[in-house]
């Protein structure tokens, strides 16, 4: 695992891939009946009368997992301090039993804090399933502490998962 990245680390262009997560059916059902209860999120045999075919993720889930993967890959675990909104965000296909979502999330923007503390990111997430089909992309910015130390990491680009 990568030891978080503070703001200092951070450059417009970075990429980060993070390993993925494969979705069950029964993944898909728990969700939606719990979230997003909808026929083809929630009943299989439904979901094949639906324009979708088959059963499909919810939107939200595949959202939630997205910042899951983001999360779990620790890029800034622990340095993220909030986040501050959520733009552009499109649904461009649904995930389907048995896809394996990945995370690419690009930095698109820096912008320093009022506050010495902390700046602001600008973050492009892009999931796909195991064929590298895009099936939701959305922006985030999001609050990163800087690093009280005042030295970015060394080699943190090479470091960063890709």
């Amino acid at each position: 695992m990568t030891p978080p990245l503070w703001f200092d680390d951070l450059q417009v262009g970075m990429a980060f891939r993070t390993p993925g997560a494969t979705l069950t059916d029964d993944a898909i059902i728990r969700f939606a009946m719990e979230w997003d209860y909808q026929t083809f999120h929630a009943d299989a045999h439904a979901a094949r009368q639906s324009l979708f075919g088959g059963l499909v993720a919810s939107g939200l889930h595949t959202l939630v997992m997205s910042f899951r993967l983001y999360n779990e890959a620790s890029i800034v675990r622990g340095t993220a301090l909030a986040g501050t909104g959520i733009e552009n965000l499109r649904w461009l296909r649904p995930a389907r039993p048995g896809d394996t979502l990945s995370v690419e999330v690009t930095i698109t923007g820096l912008r320093p804090s009022s506050r010495p503390d902390r700046g602001h990111v600008r973050q492009r997430f892009e999931t796909r399933d195991q064929n590298g089909e895009l099936l939701l992309r959305f922006e985030v910015t999001s609050i990163v502490a800087r690093d009280p130390c005042g030295s970015p990491v060394v080699g943190s680009a090479d470091q960063a998962p890709s």
